[in-house]
């Protein structure tokens, strides 16, 4: 079981604390970093900040890969194949533009949400289907909690469940009869979810060389995004020519206020994406992505506490069935007669 690996007597290792702090803390700040850049600036910005925390994170993770006595690359022997890497970057690009192109084939807001929320069911539906694992009825009923709860919370955050709310978003939905669009709809998360169970079966197969993950995914997207360049110049513009500006003393200049919220951003994406990395290398896919719902959900509340954004009771009764549905698949990962020494334990003690 998952559970085995990362939970003893009832106590969290180091090791996977370490991550989810790096994913709470690190995660939920950048979300606040991109609000502020998409708050602050009329235009959009999504590629320049896409391209710049991946260019962030290879470079940054470059020095421990170089090798100058292995030319013509110059870097380290891999201890992870070559066409592994490859293969994991194209299931995440594609994925992730699948995803991002979905509005322009008509799918509606209403259901993308639902399928994005949807990642920890079909994670759990991949890895009985492709990696011939069983889950427990347990198990299953709380991913069922989670998809729902999440739904539930994305949908109606800023207004209250009715039959008449019901209706319009299932109208808005039904809208959504292009088959292009729901094609690239249901594609984008089964390959998003399919990354995330190739990664599981790479640090099975080859070791938990996560950092060396980190690197090549990062560097091979790359040259992929730089084919976008001329929209990546434009954004580039609006950035450095930002009319709001913040004076940094010790230098005796002003910067840009766009330019030092994306050098915070970058900085934090690259916390989240270790953590995530390291998370995914000391559990499964199905933890790591109750993990992120999770996140996902108190960044939620955070904006919801920082951007005085209003927040309806039925999104929070969806909140808090999410985090019930993931205390029971946690807890459900731990066989009782474990938890049964554990207790026991305690009573010794």
């Amino acid at each position: 079981m998952a559970g085995n690996r990362f939970i003893k007597n009832g106590e969290l290792s180091v090791k996977l604390l370490l991550p989810l702090l790096s994913i709470f803390g690190g995660c939920c700040s950048n979300v606040y970093t991109l609000e502020q850049i998409i708050a602050g600036t009329p235009h959009n910005m999504g590629n320049i900040v896409t391209f710049t925390q991946i260019l962030f994170v290879a470079l940054k993770t470059l020095p421990e890969f170089l090798n100058f006595r292995n030319p013509p690359t110059f870097l380290r022997r891999r201890s992870i194949p070559f066409k592994i890497h490859l293969l994991s970057v194209l299931l995440f690009l594609l994925g992730t533009i699948s995803n991002n192109s979905v509005f322009a084939f008509g799918v509606s807001v209403p259901l993308h949400i639902v399928f994005r929320s949807s990642a920890t069911a079909i994670t759990m539906a991949l890895s009985w289907a492709i990696g011939q694992r069983t889950y427990t009825q347990r198990q299953v009923f709380s991913a069922i909690l989670m998809t729902v709860g999440g739904i539930i919370t994305i949908i109606y955050r800023s207004s209250e469940f009715s039959l008449e709310s019901l209706k319009a978003v299932s109208a808005s939905s039904i809208k959504t009869g292009d088959g292009v669009g729901l094609l690239l709809l249901v594609s984008s998360s089964v390959l998003l979810c399919s990354y995330s169970l190739l990664n599981d079966w790479t640090y099975r197969t080859y070791g938990k060389h996560w950092k060396e993950s980190l690197f090549y995914m990062h560097l091979l997207s790359i040259p992929l995004l730089l084919v976008n360049w001329r929209q990546l110049k434009k954004e580039l513009g609006y950035l450095i020519h930002d009319a709001k500006t913040v004076s940094i003393p010790l230098i005796n200049t002003r910067v840009p206020s766009a330019a030092i919220m994306m050098a915070a951003n970058v900085v934090t994406q690259s916390i989240c994406i270790e953590g995530v990395s390291a998370l995914a290398s000391i559990t499964d896919a199905l933890i790591v992505s109750v993990i992120l719902l999770l996140r996902k959900l108190t960044s939620l509340l955070l904006s919801v506490y920082l951007f005085d954004n209003r927040l309806s009771w039925t999104a929070l009764i969806g909140t808090f069935t999410v985090f019930v549905g993931a205390l029971m698949y946690i807890l459900s990962a731990v066989p009782a007669n474990e938890i049964s020494q554990s207790s026991k334990g305690n009573k010794a003690l």
